[in-house]
């Protein structure tokens, strides 16, 4: 029965573990709101509206456009359009669905109504390199899809990304009701203190959430090391670094948190389990100084 309860305290370890991390996940990066918050403060959106215009028109000649981008493409503009997919993209996390597209076609008609003249197929061009969809392959040479195989025209049709995600979602609570089932078995297969048994719980899951919050401190540098390969004197991989940092140092800062509630918790089992009356009954008849605690009804078998 000792390795059975050892075995229970070991899951529930994990299990409890692998619960907050899933709440902390989906309370953070896996919010929009919190990723915009990280995006705004990265200077992203500031960096993208001084490079996609260049981006958009690198192939168009003509510097009336070029101007006209760039009255168009403000870091207030692109703060809406994404915030507003960055939502959409939550919702198909947490319901499913299809990955939707970042529309940012509208920059086409807010060009002309500026007085620049497009044609039929300048203006197509624009519209369709301005349609992003996650796993769409464009042609960076004349900004068409036109080289799209089926297979990435369906990769990016087909919620690649959110069937991963939404099992994060789910996974919180079954996780959570796993770390219930399983701190019960915990108190009924424990021969001799209760509590103690699951502050001992609580502290190996302190130990796997030390080991997370450490991999969260080192996704900045490793970020930054692949980063680093695309261009360290590209001002949009600086911004790109920034955001991975701080949306990880937020992330780190919710579990730590948790991890310092956790602990609190722990303590107060320990605690428990120190006093007579909270770590077991004792014999009627014993000697005060030989207290023979034994456990409440659990799922021991007395001996004949």
């Amino acid at each position: 029965m000792n390795f059975l309860n050892k075995f229970f305290i070991a899951l529930f370890a994990v299990s409890l573990s692998g619960a907050i991390m899933a709440f902390c996940l989906d309370s953070t990066i896996l919010k929009a709101d919190f990723v915009a918050a990280q995006a705004d403060k990265s200077g992203v959106y500031d960096t993208l509206a001084q490079q996609l215009p260049k981006a958009i028109a690198d192939n168009q000649s003509d510097p009336t456009l070029q101007a006209a981008l760039t009255k168009v493409v403000t870091a207030q503009y692109l703060r809406t359009n994404i915030d507003q997919y960055l939502h959409a993209l939550e919702q198909t996390y947490r319901q499913g669905g299809t990955v939707p597209t970042l529309d940012l076609s509208g920059i086409v008609l807010q060009v002309e109504s500026l007085g620049v003249h497009l044609s039929a197929e300048q203006a197509a061009s624009l519209s369709q390199k301005l349609m992003i969809q996650p796993g769409a392959q464009q042609d960076s040479t004349n900004g068409s899809s036109s080289n799209q195989t089926p297979a990435s025209t369906a990769s990016s049709r087909n919620p690649t990304v959110s069937p991963w995600l939404s099992r994060v979602a789910q996974s919180k609570w079954l996780l959570a009701l796993a770390s219930l089932v399983l701190a019960a078995l915990v108190v009924l297969t424990a021969t001799h203190n209760r509590w103690r048994s699951l502050g001992r719980g609580c502290i190996y899951s302190l130990a796997w959430l030390g080991a997370y919050y450490f991999l969260l401190r080192m996704i900045p540098n490793l970020a930054s090391h692949q980063l680093a390969k695309a261009g360290s004197g590209n001002p949009l991989t600086t911004s790109v670094n920034n955001l991975v940092a701080l949306s990880a140092a937020g992330v780190a800062q919710r579990l730590l948190f948790t991890m310092i509630g956790l602990a609190a918790v722990g303590a107060l089992l320990f605690a428990a389990s120190l006093l007579p009356k909270w770590g077991g009954h004792v014999h009627k008849g014993e000697k005060e100084g030989g207290e023979k605690r034994t456990p409440l009804p659990s799922l021991v078998r007395k001996k004949d």
